[in-house]
């Protein structure tokens, strides 16, 4: 796949870690850890199993990413009894699976959707 993210290092890196800190401020604002526990609160009333899914991203993005907003993130879960599932770490990912720096393209989203299938059956 020719990927246009990943032709022009210099600048892509720029916007990269942009969108990455947007990201980060957007995520560790205490307005989206509010609508996250009241989710978390309507699905356990009406029982709905939920589950947390970090995807993952390529090795350029995760050199912005706040390791802070993940264990955030995994407290409230673990707070809730919230099944957390990383996938930040797979090795079995790579830039060829993205269409972005964190979005995956048909083939990452495919094998994203086969691992998340194998937890969930491991679960039963």
């Amino acid at each position: 796949d020719n990927n246009p993210l990943f032709e022009s290092e210099e600048l892509i890196e720029e916007e990269i870690k942009k969108r990455a800190l947007k990201h980060m401020d957007f995520a560790q604002n205490d307005t989206m850890k509010e609508f996250l526990i009241k989710i978390i609160e309507l699905a356990k009333q009406k029982d709905i199993t939920l589950y947390c899914v970090i995807p993952p991203y390529t090795e350029m993005y995760k050199k912005y990413i706040s390791t802070d907003f993940k264990k955030k993130l995994k407290d409230i879960c673990n707070q809730y009894g919230i099944s957390f599932i990383s996938f930040y770490k797979d090795k079995d990912f790579n830039d060829s699976d993205f269409c972005d720096a964190d979005h995956l393209n048909i083939h990452g989203s495919i094998k994203l959707t086969k691992k998340i299938n194998e937890f969930l059956e491991a679960k039963q």
